[in-house]
């Protein structure tokens, strides 16, 4: 006798009913149950892409439509073809009136100008003749702290101290050198002289008058001590009561 297996759990059943889990076992003559019915497919439905739609045509131009702003004449029709342009009148240009000059300011431009122009000769002559005119032994200018151009010499007269011999090199050598000049100035006043060599100052040399001169010549003078006098350029500066009287001497010892 052949049993049949349970097809829940595999165990041989004697009869309709599994004696393990109970599962009836199907009859031998029994037709098998009918496979299920496929699912009737639905073809695919497209739609149609909607029309494009025309764009809406502007709305026609009318004249009028916008008030013009105020302050300007009404434009019909403007642009449109057979209509003309609207045309405006331009203002007229007219030239600026001439500005009147006053006379007050004509006057002061030409007080100025005069002002400008006594100044500019003053500082020429100042420049260009200064130096002369200050140490000038004219009687006009023969006043007290005065004196004339300086003349540097190698000799002067023992009496009067006028420079015997003027010159503008000396050598090396030479025992003695002087520096004179006339001198308009008061007792008690002090006349110095001031020596550089080559813009360097070296020394002074300091005389208190003791009597009232007039055009008297003064004579400062440096000795040669050491039997040779530094090389170079010279330059004698004199001075009254400390102020510079304009009155130089340069000489250049070779």
């Amino acid at each position: 006798m052949i049993l049949a297996n349970c097809p829940t759990c595999g165990s041989a059943v004697p009869g309709k009913f599994c004696p393990q889990c109970g599962t009836a076992l199907p009859e031998a003559n029994a037709a098998p149950p009918a496979p299920p019915a496929p699912a009737a497919s639905i073809p695919p439905t497209y739609q149609a892409p909607a029309a494009s739609q025309p764009a809406p045509a502007p709305p026609a131009y009318q004249p009028g439509a916008f008030p013009p702003p105020s302050g300007y004449p009404q434009q019909t029709g403007y642009g449109q073809p057979g209509q003309a342009m609207p045309t405006y009148n331009t203002p007229p240009v007219f030239a600026p009136a001439p500005q009147k000059r006053s006379r007050k300011g004509l006057i002061w431009a030409g007080v100025l100008i005069f002002l400008a122009a006594v100044i500019g000769l003053g500082l020429f002559l100042v420049d260009e003749y200064g130096s002369t005119l200050t140490g000038s032994s004219s009687e006009a200018d023969k006043v007290t702290g005065k004196a004339s151009p300086m003349v540097i010499a190698t000799e002067v007269e023992p009496e009067s101290m006028e420079p015997l011999n003027e010159v503008s090199t000396i050598p090396t050598d030479a025992p003695v050198v002087y520096a004179t000049a006339q001198i308009w100035a008061k007792s008690g006043q002090v006349v110095s002289t001031g020596w550089h060599l080559d813009g360097k100052y070296l020394d002074s040399i300091k005389l208190t008058l003791d009597r009232d001169v007039n055009g008297d010549w003064v004579a400062f003078n440096i000795n040669n001590t050491t039997g040779e006098l530094p090389k170079g350029k010279w330059r004698v500066i004199m001075y009254v009561d400390g102020y510079d009287v304009g009155t130089v001497g340069e000489f250049e010892v070779k």
